[in-house]
């Protein structure tokens, strides 16, 4: 499905039984404010701050010794928030 950027009601006709069919899968399944799509944003988001919070400060990780330091202060980090390298698809 594409969609001009700034004109859903070019597309919104055409896609309408697609787009209500999806919003009542979401709202019937009582999984749109906690569910596994938002758990996963929410631990991919911490890491992307983060990581980038350690590049802003210096850290690299383009060479394997960069990487070897700079991952564990990452881990330390999202340790202390309960997130886990295990938790994301790396």
């Amino acid at each position: 499905m594409k969609i001009m950027p700034n004109r859903m009601d070019l597309g919104f006709y055409k896609y309408q039984d697609e787009f209500e069919k999806k919003a009542l899968e979401v709202l019937r399944s009582g999984w749109y404010v906690l569910g596994k799509e938002v758990d996963s944003f929410e631990r991919e988001f911490a890491y992307m701050i983060v990581h980038g919070f350690y590049h802003l400060m210096g850290y690299d990780h383009i060479k394997e010794e960069d990487k070897a330091i700079m991952r564990p202060k990452e881990e330390k980090v999202l340790n202390k928030l309960g997130i886990t390298r295990e938790d994301m698809n790396e």
